[in-house]
């Protein structure tokens, strides 16, 4: 059964010791469960563990106006 949770939702992201991330966009995959929590930005209900990591290559937004 798949699982996915709600748009409004906060995933805490578990990632190996010594990844370098940033504030660049990247797609995580991984394992995702129920663990709810709180981390110093938010309170959470899932945990992903992450396994894969790559950037994101995300098409510049559409111009507001």
């Amino acid at each position: 059964m798949l699982h996915l949770p709600l748009p409004d939702q906060v995933i805490d992201v578990d990632f190996s010791d010594g990844l370098d991330i940033n504030a660049n966009p990247v797609w995580v995959t991984g394992r995702l469960r129920v663990a709810p929590g709180k981390s110093h930005l938010a309170p959470f209900g899932y945990v992903l563990e992450a396994e894969t990591v790559t950037p994101a290559n995300l098409p510049d937004a559409p111009k507001g106006g």
